[in-house]
């Protein structure tokens, strides 16, 4: 086994892994590939749902980092609090940021030029950052002044869990569905349900609708805060996936948009480029303009009129995340981006370049 950074000497290489845990005990996936390697892995579940106590969580942790070859965190504010936890240490270990994306309109930055300038120093202490949009990508490198050549892209995937279709009371007549927590459209997504008389099923968090009070239209049925199963159901059973969005510069869901392609689902999609890695015109749905209701409209007609196109969009992709977007895909890069990590490389290119 090769040695890297800090560590024991003759030893494999040791992970130290800040995430945001659901589950007491729970372990990424990329934690069984790496030990069959001979890696030692520490995975430290923080405050979930509480950018503050995670971020304490982190800068608190008792752990001595310098006897790890890589440290790594999760998500946007872990990241930064593993970096700012970094730069006051004479730790070696290689730090890289998995899955990193900010869906929310967030950042760690202040508006006042030399306070940023100071605050985007700290993120020059990951080596790589494992990214799941090449739109993001470019953001976070503009936004922070981050090297552009420390990104790498990678889909994001993972396999459908079981779910029953008996468990939910669908629409009697053929719908669409928008499923998603941050920067979903609930107000483009009523007026084309309103416009094209098609029934349709949007679940989102409680904060999301509380944010657009309006009262959704007849044919649209609310729903907050359910499990993941009970929305997979419900989009399961529709004859279209939608991802609206309010705006280009962040996070796009490319959760919901995955989830709908590996259930054969075709999609209608608002053009950014935070999603464009996934949704393709013509490919796996169709591309509507942002906020343009009556396009929204239109495409919900046509998918339910057409059937063919319907089953091609669906089919294609369907076949698209099951060959990149499966949990084994997924979990191959992320393993591929922390051996190269420890080894002080860049890995081989996961997907077409940032």
């Amino acid at each position: 086994m090769f040695h890297s950074g800090s560590g024991s000497p003759g030893e494999g290489p040791r992970l130290l892994y800040f995430f945001r845990g659901e589950e007491p005990g729970a372990r990424p996936s990329f934690a069984a590939p790496l030990e069959a390697q001979g890696w030692e892995i520490d995975c430290v579940a923080v405050s979930d749902y509480a950018p503050a106590r995670g971020i304490l969580d982190v800068l608190q942790c008792r752990r001595d980092f310098s006897n790890y070859n890589v440290v790594a965190a999760s998500e946007y504010f872990l990241t930064w609090a593993l970096c700012l936890r970094l730069l006051f240490s004479r730790v070696k270990a290689k730090a890289v940021a998995l899955t990193f994306n900010q869906s929310s309109r967030r950042l760690a930055l202040t508006g006042f030029r030399p306070i940023d300038a100071l605050l985007n120093r700290v993120w020059r202490r990951i080596a790589l950052f494992l990214v799941h949009s090449r739109a993001e990508a470019r953001l976070f490198a503009q936004v922070h002044d981050i090297p552009a050549d420390r990104f790498v892209f990678s889909y994001w995937g993972y396999d459908l869990p079981d779910f029953s279709r008996a468990k939910v009371k669908v629409p009697d007549q053929p719908y669409v569905t928008m499923v998603g927590r941050n920067n979903r459209d609930l107000a483009t997504l009523y007026a084309a349900a309103e416009r094209s008389g098609v029934p349709a099923v949007v679940i989102t968090a409680g904060y999301m609708a509380s944010r657009y009070p309006a009262r959704p239209p007849a044919n649209v049925t609310l729903l907050v805060d359910r499990p993941m199963e009970e929305c997979l159901s419900y989009v399961d059973r529709s004859f279209a996936h939608l991802v609206l969005v309010t705006d280009s510069n962040r996070g796009a869901g490319h959760i919901s948009a995955v989830s709908a392609m590996l259930l054969g689902k075709p999609q209608i999609f608002s053009d950014v480029a935070p999603i464009a890695d996934y949704l393709i015109d013509d490919f796996n749905g169709i591309a509507v303009t942002l906020g343009d209701a009556e396009a929204v409209a239109d495409a919900i007609r046509r998918l339910k009129e057409d059937s063919a196109l319907a089953e091609r969009l669906g089919s294609a992709g369907k076949k698209f995340a099951l060959e990149h977007m499966s949990d084994q895909a997924s979990t191959s890069r992320t393993v591929r981006t922390l051996v190269a990590a420890a080894m002080g490389k860049r890995p081989e290119i996961l997907e077409d370049s940032v």
